[in-house]
């Protein structure tokens, strides 16, 4: 009898190792301790139960389905497992095996949200619209504050070409949890009272159709689609840059700049938007403009080789030579083949009377093995160097 007792105390000592382990995140640690105690006592639930939800969690859904099925085999009733089961064959895509084991859990424990909301995505995958609305609705009674149920609603009523309905859930998405991913997307998907008559896969066909558009280089056609759709869908920051984008490229400038500006003062944290507004802005030679855009850039992420080459450059035009340097030499670290970058630092350490180094970077420049106009501007500052070399001499 000690002996049993001892053999259950290090069981338990073990999976409460194995549980910190699992909070920290320290999976492999967490899954060597169940599987060795799954090994000695097959019948373990808790071992198997704690490998199927680690695997799960990773994303190892076949992984999961294994261990979990294992704890069904043994426990029947055990109604966790159950619904894990289920949401793992959802992943997987196997809807029906999916559903049974979900309705298996509700019967088990009928006021579980998850199993509702799980059922709910099955139906909407299958398009069986009518029952994910039942279940979203059966999940909100449950816990009227699930913003996942309303995303559901929602999706269903969209399809269903309901725009009144969609919207009402849309909004209580944004209204629960404004700060959220999903209120994020459900702004997006909020359909302007100017969309009566047009369904939402329509509008979405205008998305589709100016991104081809644009990747086969027909401008008007692409900016002309993007326009229909921020016509409906006024408020997504994604689609303004997408225009600024084709605008750019089309060299109307000024309409760029404002798309660029529209889809910064929707998303004011996207650090892409900046970047790509600082390459515009580039082209006229403000570089105090330009370095107020790079600066939220870098703040919001995007501290990579062109921002930091556009950094070094415009302190360049503003003879702000100290400051440049470092900016032009993070450029390098980050692409050692950045050649823009490379002569920005040349000419910062010619204007700085650092010859030799300058020279450096010239030579660098030259033996490249790539065509590019820098090349002849490279040669013309060496020019510099050489004739400066002269004046020091004489």
């Amino acid at each position: 009898m000690n002996k049993t007792l001892q053999k259950n105390d290090a069981v338990k000592a073990l999976n409460q190792k194995a549980l910190v382990f699992y909070k920290q995140k320290r999976y492999d640690e967490a899954i060597a301790i169940w599987q060795n105690t799954f090994e000695k006592d097959p019948l373990n639930k808790t071992a198997l139960y704690s490998l199927g939800i680690v695997f799960f969690e990773q994303k190892k859904y076949e992984e999961a389905c294994v261990y979990l099925k294992k704890v069904t085999e043994i426990a029947p009733d055990h109604h966790k497992a159950l619904l894990i089961l289920g949401s793992a064959y959802l992943r997987l895509r196997k809807f029906d095996i999916a559903e049974d084991y979900i309705k298996k859990s509700l019967s088990l424990n009928p006021e579980n949200k998850m199993a509702y909301l799980n059922l709910g995505a099955i139906y909407s995958v299958r398009k069986e619209g009518d029952y994910g609305i039942q279940m979203f609705e059966k999940a909100l009674q449950i816990d009227n504050t699930e913003v996942r149920a309303y995303l559901g609603l929602g999706k269903i009523y969209a399809f269903k070409e309901y725009y009144q309905k969609a919207n009402l859930n849309f909004k209580k998405i944004i209204e629960i949890s404004p700060n959220s991913s999903i209120a994020a997307f459900a702004k997006k998907a909020l359909l302007n009272s100017r969309a009566a008559g047009i369904s939402s896969e329509d509008i979405e066909h205008y998305f589709m159709d100016g991104f081809r558009f644009y990747l086969g280089n027909y401008l008007n056609e692409s900016i002309d689609n993007y326009e229909k759709y921020l016509h409906y869908r006024p408020k997504d920051d994604l689609i303004h840059y997408y225009l600024a984008e084709a605008c750019l490229r089309k060299k109307d400038f000024k309409k760029s700049f404002l798309a660029f500006k529209k889809a910064i003062f929707i998303n004011p944290k996207k650090g892409l938007y900046y970047k790509e507004l600082g390459l515009l802005l580039d082209r006229f030679g403000k570089p105090n403009d330009v370095l107020e855009v790079l600066k939220k850039a870098a703040e919001f992420g995007k501290e990579d080789t062109v921002t930091f080459t556009l950094i070094g450059k415009n302190l360049n035009k503003l003879k702000r030579i100290k400051e440049s340097i470092p900016n032009l030499k993070k450029a390098l670290e980050l692409d050692k083949n950045n050649i823009l970058a490379r002569y920005e630092l040349a000419r910062a350490y010619i204007e700085n009377g650092d010859f030799e180094m300058g020279n450096h970077e010239i030579q660098t420049i030259l033996e490249m093995p790539l065509k590019s106009p820098l090349k002849s501007q490279a040669e013309k500052l060496l020019n510099t160097i050489n004739q400066s070399y002269t004046i020091t001499k004489n």
